[in-house]
């Protein structure tokens, strides 16, 4: 997997509070976990953007992951305040690509980096449909030029 990126790349942010659950026997966050932080990142961004799920299913539309990749930089425990940046990567005709980098502390301590590739679907029929303009303009006005025109990982 290649880096997600500079940390000046990401405008958006959620903090998470590592839970007692989160952890594993080793006491550290389950490396499945970092996915959860993800989506609720991912869902707090698209808020921010105007374009939350609800948005999005009013619309008859709904994205579906396709693809997930991370890479483990250091363990997280119990109650760490940890932030996950969120930024949509790429725009393609019927998908998109999102990064995430989780940091700890002041000196934002690179924690995990993510990935997750998602195709826009009709909620009726789960087939691919085009992207929906408004959430499209509404990404492109957030991230400007740093949003590539691919989606392709």
């Amino acid at each position: 997997m290649e880096p997600v990126g500079p940390r000046a790349l990401f405008r958006f942010s959620a903090p998470i509070r590592v839970r007692y659950r989160d952890t594993d026997a080793q006491g550290v966050v389950h490396h499945a976990t970092f996915f959860v932080f993800a989506e609720v990142a991912r869902h707090d961004y698209w808020a921010h953007l105007g374009t939350s799920r609800f948005v999005m299913t009013d619309e008859g539309v709904d994205d579906t992951a396709v693809e997930v990749q991370a890479r483990y930089r250091a363990p997280a425990h119990f109650y760490d305040r940890l932030d996950v940046h969120v930024r949509t990567a790429a725009l393609g005709r019927t998908s998109f690509v999102c990064e995430f980098l989780v940091t700890r502390g002041e000196a934002e301590e690179i924690v995990a980096e993510l990935r997750s590739v998602h195709v826009m679907v009709d909620l009726r029929t789960r087939r691919p449909v085009h992207i929906p303009e408004f959430f499209r303009r509404a990404v492109q006005d957030f991230e400007g030029p740093n949003l590539r025109r691919k989606a392709q990982p």
